[in-house]
């Protein structure tokens, strides 16, 4: 009834998921649960490399999409870094990279990416912080309450608009309210 922004939508998802709702008794909960923007292009390789680097990868907690720009077709982030020195979030990997690695990250951004349910058990759900940088905060948190990591999966693409190319959510928020 309101807009909660990204986090309030992936938090109203994630509540059903683990309080069990829509599963009927023959079905039980699911091992994974995927995060994909309403404005991501994905498809069923998208979600099977992911689903290979979590089953593969015991360590890992999440693993993300390679994001590519929908316009350009250019590769721009695969998983993120926190820069120590500035504490901006900066692209862990991006271009052309050998389609078999995964590139391990600080966090994953929420446009694509696959997530252990134990690891959203142990953290619960995302931070309301609306305007940016929900995923991250999350993802932070995840790796120090799992103990485990998050990785960017290179197979994985997901096509996703270039940030800089469209309005920034601080502006379209203070804009329409």
């Amino acid at each position: 009834s309101e807009n909660t922004g990204g986090a309030g939508g992936f938090n109203a998802g994630m509540a059903r998921v683990l309080a069990g709702e829509g599963l009927s008794a023959e079905f039980e909960a699911p091992d994974f649960v995927w995060l994909v923007d309403s404005d991501a292009r994905v498809s069923r390789r998208s979600l099977r490399e992911l689903v290979k680097a979590l089953i593969k990868h015991k360590n890992l907690c999440a693993a993300g999409s390679a994001l590519v720009d929908i316009a350009t077709g250019t590769c721009y982030e695969i998983g993120g870094n926190m820069d120590p020195r500035t504490g901006f979030f900066v692209p862990a990997a991006r271009g052309d990279c050998d389609r078999r690695k995964i590139i391990k990250c600080d966090y994953l951004a929420a446009c694509s990416a696959l997530v252990r349910r134990e690891a959203i058990e142990k953290t619960g759900l995302m931070p309301d912080i609306f305007i940016h940088g929900d995923d991250v905060e999350w993802f932070l948190q995840m790796t120090r309450k799992t103990g485990k990591k998050v990785a960017g999966v290179v197979a994985s693409r997901a096509g996703h608009p270039l940030w800089n190319r469209k309005f920034q959510t601080w502006v379209r928020y203070y804009t329409t309210r």
